[in-house]
C-alpha cells in the first residue's frame, strides 16, 4: 500500500472534528479508486452523507467529485458528468482551485472515454493550468498522463510521448508510484503501437511491478492486459494467455 493511503489512515484515526473527518475520507476514497473499490465508493457515500448532516459544502463537492469517478467506473458516463459539473461549479464558487482543477480532470477523462477528444483535451488544459499555478506536482503528473492518452488515442504519437514523458518525471519528484506506473502504462501503449515490442515490455513490467507492490488491482489487471496483447504481437500466444487468465 503507497505510503499516501497510509498516512490518510492514520489522519483519519486522529480526526478532531466530523468536517475534519470528511475531508480525509474523500481523499482517502480518492487514493483508493484503482486499489479498493468497494470501499472507495462506501467512503464516498459516507462523506456525502455526513456532509448532508452538517451542511458542509466543501466536504460535498468532494463527494460529488468521488461519485463522478465511480460512476465513470461503472460506465455511467451521463451520472458520472452530472456528479462532476456539479462538483466544478461548487469548487468554483469556494474558491477551491484543486478540487476544480481534479473535477476538470476526471471530467476529460469521461470526455476521452466517450470519445470526444476535443472537449477531454480543453478540460486537461484549464486543469493543468490551474495545478502549474498551484505548483502541484502531483496533480500536474496526473494531468499529464491523461493527456498524453489522449494523444495516445488519435496516434498522435510523438506528443504522447512528450506528455507521457514530462508524467513520469513528475510522478517521480512527487513520490508518486501510482501515477509513475500510469504513465510507464501510457509509454508501453505507444511503443506497442510503434511495433518495438522490447522497448514496450520493458515500460509496462516495470509498471506492473509498482501495481502489484502497491496492491494497485485494477492497475495489475491493466498491466496483465497490455502485456498480453504486446506478446500476442509478437506472435506468442502461449505468454499472452497466462497473462489474460
Amino acid at each position: 500500500m503507497n505510503h499516501f493511503i497510509l498516512d490518510l489512515e492514520e489522519q483519519l484515526r486522529r480526526a478532531a472534528t466530523r468536517a475534519e473527518r470528511v475531508d480525509i475520507i474523500n481523499e482517502l476514497a480518492h487514493e483508493l479508486r484503482s486499489i479498493n473499490e468497494e470501499r472507495s465508493i462506501a467512503l464516498t457515500e459516507e462523506a456525502f452523507t455526513i456532509s448532508e448532516e452538517l451542511h458542509y459544502e466543501k466536504g460535498l463537492a468532494y463527494a460529488k467529485r468521488n461519485r463522478g469517478f465511480c460512476a465513470f467506473y461503472a460506465v455511467e458516463y451521463d451520472k458520472a458528468l452530472r456528479n462532476l459539473f456539479e462538483a466544478a461549479e461548487t469548487f468554483k464558487k469556494l474558491g477551491d482551485e484543486s478540487g476544480h482543477a481534479s473535477a476538470l480532470v476526471w471530467t476529460g477523462i469521461v470526455f476521452n472515454s466517450m470519445g470526444e477528444t476535443g472537449s477531454s483535451l480543453d478540460y486537461f488544459t484549464q486543469a493543468l493550468h490551474i495545478s502549474e499555478k498551484l505548483g502541484d506536482r502531483r496533480a500536474k503528473a496526473r494531468i499529464l498522463t491523461s493527456i498524453g492518452s489522449v494523444y495516445a488515442m488519435i496516434k498522435d504519437n510523438s506528443h504522447a510521448i512528450k506528455y507521457f514523458s514530462e508524467a513520469l518525471e513528475f510522478s517521480e519528484s512527487a513520490q508518486d508510484l501510482i501515477q509513475k506506473a500510469s504513465a510507464l502504462n501510457g509509454m508501453g501503449r505507444i511503443y506497442t503501437a510503434l511495433g518495438n515490442f522490447e522497448k514496450a515490455l520493458q515500460y509496462e513490467q516495470e509498471a506492473l511491478k509498482i501495481r502489484r507492490e502497491s496492491s494497485d488491482v485494477r492497475g495489475v489487471a491493466s498491466s496483465h492486459f497490455f502485456m498480453g496483447r504486446i506478446y500476442e504481437k509478437m506472435g506468442n500466444p502461449d505468454e499472452a494467455l497466462k497473462l489474460y487468465m
